[in-house]
């Protein structure tokens, strides 16, 4: 059995703030730090860092390659992370002194998943493995529906949650 995570991989630039930014308002930040992350970069890490061996699957732009090495220097197989001629996506995340956040999500390379990108990925599963998904790449539905016809057991976090759900192929998600 094989672990696959698709998903994204962004570069997280998180503000530490009094309060959340309000319309209209200009506020000086009190901390700032650049990290890794992304929903699916965050699927993997956990999963490496439970032991498991699992592989990642994605696109990041040249100014995310740290974010390679970083999932690298974790055993994540990274063979399938696609470097593209365009920026990784990125979220500026604010949070307040009580531990409430904001994000704003830009996709970048996260949304430059293809058709043909999912079906040279998953051309290397097998039924009975796992594929981890969540909502901040191109193409979720049709990664289901080609996933569950390979026999892949789907897993899915449906964040950030969107707004035509009743589209996506729900039946083909592993409970």
């Amino acid at each position: 059995m094989k672990l696959l995570v698709f998903g994204s991989a962004n570069i997280d630039h998180v503000y530490h703030m009094p309060h959340l930014v309000r319309e209209g308002e200009t506020l000086s930040s009190t901390g700032y730090s650049r990290c890794e992350g992304g929903k699916g970069l965050n699927q993997a890490t956990a999963l490496a860092k439970a032991g498991q061996e699992v592989s990642f699957a994605g696109a990041i732009g040249e100014d995310g390659l740290f974010l390679k090495a970083y999932l690298d220097g974790l055993g994540i197989d990274t063979a399938d992370l696609a470097v593209l001629d365009m920026p990784t996506g990125h979220a500026m995340i604010q949070v307040d002194a009580l531990g409430n956040n904001s994000i704003v999500l830009f996709g970048g390379a996260n949304q430059a998943v293809t058709p043909d990108r999912i079906d040279a990925v998953l051309a290397h599963y097998a039924p009975g493995d796992y594929l981890l998904l969540q909502n901040e790449i191109s193409h979720v539905a049709e990664i289901i529906q080609s996933a569950a016809d390979r026999g892949l057991r789907v897993v899915w976090n449906p964040s950030p949650f969107p707004e035509d759900l009743e589209c996506f192929p729900l039946d083909k998600v592993y409970l």
